[in-house]
């Protein structure tokens, strides 16, 4: 037999519940009523919603999460961009490469590089 899901695990408990509330209501299994057979398989079923619950938060707080973090990065580039046109600090700045920006000079320094490069293969 093949391995059931949690899914499938919780559609069989409740099938058999609803088939003995249908059928048998009055019989007794396994030396187990009816209600007594519910209780037991109270558990399972209060943690399979606790689990669809906590799954439908999640999906909630990651929509929340990623909103926020798209408000906090504008905000983020619109101080930087303030930090780049700040004379005292400018786009050369350690400050403006903490953001996460290139230094104009090591920009200028690849570049040169890079025609270097070329230079040389085209000599070559």
């Amino acid at each position: 037999m093949a391995r059931l899901s949690p899914e499938q695990q919780i559609q069989r408990i409740q099938q058999a519940i609803e088939g003995w509330e249908k059928e048998a209501p009055g019989s007794t299994f396994s030396r187990r009523t009816l209600a007594q057979f519910k209780e037991a398989m109270q558990p399972i079923l209060d943690a399979h919603q606790k689990v669809l619950d906590l799954r439908a938060q999640l999906r909630f707080a990651i929509a929340e999460r990623n909103g926020l973090a798209g408000k906090g990065l504008q905000v983020v580039y619109m101080t930087r961009f303030a930090v780049q046109g700040d004379p005292a600090f400018g786009r050369d700045s350690a400050l403006n490469e903490a953001f996460g920006h290139t230094r104009e000079t090591v920009r200028r320094a690849r570049i040169r590089r890079a025609v270097r490069r070329r230079r040389a293969k085209r000599k070559a």
